[in-house]
């Protein structure tokens, strides 16, 4: 893993902890994956942070996405989009940064994306 990325996942962590519990980070080739109760839910890829979604949970995410399309967010912001998707492609999308700013909001959204997790992987056995 590399410097910069170490550096954010040992940021990372401590918040999704005290929001969510057990989280764990395992290194992936060219990301770092998040895991709760042996469940991926979470990726940091290119420096970002991408949350696992499904139908039930994406509409938060088309909003943010939506508001920085026509200019409503901040212009630095509109740069996270230019480093593609991580390989899962939709189902894990970029983390908006206010997320990050309280333990409730990562809490409200990293819960979701741990459910949308859990359907996935039902789905998936």
């Amino acid at each position: 893993m590399d410097n910069d990325r170490t550096s954010i996942v040992q940021a990372l962590l401590p918040l999704m902890r005290a929001a969510l519990g057990k989280v764990e980070a395992r290194d992936m080739s060219d990301a770092t994956g998040f895991y709760l109760d042996g469940v991926l839910f979470g990726i940091l890829s290119a420096g970002l942070l991408h949350f696992r979604v499904d139908q039930q949970t994406s509409a938060p995410y088309d909003t943010w996405e939506q508001a920085i399309k026509e200019g409503e967010e901040e212009e630095d912001t509109k740069d996270m989009f230019s480093h593609g998707m991580p390989t899962g492609g939709l189902k894990f999308r970029v983390v908006p940064p206010f997320v990050l700013d309280t333990e409730d909001s990562m809490a409200e959204w990293g819960k979701r994306a741990w459910e949308s997790a859990k359907r996935a992987h039902k789905a998936s056995v």
